[in-house]
């Protein structure tokens, strides 16, 4: 749908509201449901949860409409690649063989994408130069 990344927010968020109003009022039990019963700091911090979690997929609709879906599927591998990372070398956590064969797998295809999609540009701007 052609419709601007706002628009398009508002309209995916109006949909999931009937189901977290229903979600809130008859399965969520818990002291901090009631927004009357908590203190205000934590008023405050799951209001700004909401704009903390809004704010990024704001960016992210905007960014995705400018550019082109092979750079904007390339970037979706940088926020997981970046947690991977972060899991194994500063968190110490263990990694399997199998894992970590799947992210090398992953990391030579991209390469292999961008060293393909580098040469069509050098390609595409050797042409362009000749039939100008």
């Amino acid at each position: 749908m052609h419709v601007d990344s706002f628009v398009g927010l508002l309209i995916e968020s109006l949909i999931m509201l009937p189901v977290a109003i229903v979600y809130w009022l008859y399965f969520l039990d818990s002291p901090s449901a009631n927004l009357t019963l908590n203190n205000q700091t934590l008023n405050i911090t799951l209001v700004m949860a909401g704009v903390v979690t809004t704010a990024p997929l704001l960016c992210f609709t905007a960014a995705a409409k400018r550019l082109t879906l092979s750079s904007l599927g390339f970037f979706q591998y940088i926020g997981p690649s970046i947690m991977f990372l972060l899991a194994t070398l500063y968190y110490q956590e263990t990694m399997q063989l199998a894992e970590f064969m799947t992210f090398i797998f992953i990391w030579l295809a991209l390469l292999l994408y961008s060293f393909d999609a580098y040469n069509t540009m050098k390609k595409n701007k050797v042409t362009q130069a000749l039939i100008t």
